[in-house]
């Protein structure tokens, strides 16, 4: 899910986002000719799946970036911290 420095590999989440797209879109195509709640059930639930793997996706990639920038603050922290000590 990351790349060797820590990174989040956009591309992975993309395709994943996309696959949950493709689940939601064939949900809809196949619950859109079927009148009955009972026919459109097996539909809805894969459109569920589609939005969960969609949003988890989504949460993911944050969740990883959001871990990337704090490891980039604390390391930018350390070299000004090392640098005032150096100074003073």
């Amino acid at each position: 899910m990351t790349s060797r420095d820590g990174r989040p590999r956009p591309a992975l989440f993309a395709g994943l986002i996309a696959v949950g797209l493709v689940l939601i879109g064939l949900s809809w195509v196949t619950a859109s000719g079927e009148l009955r709640y009972e026919d459109q059930l097996t539909a809805l639930n894969v459109g569920i799946v589609g939005e969960i793997v969609v949003l988890a996706s989504c949460a993911g990639y944050l969740v990883l970036y959001r871990r990337t920038v704090r490891r980039r603050v604390q390391r930018v922290q350390r070299v000004r911290g090392a640098d005032v000590e150096a100074l003073g």
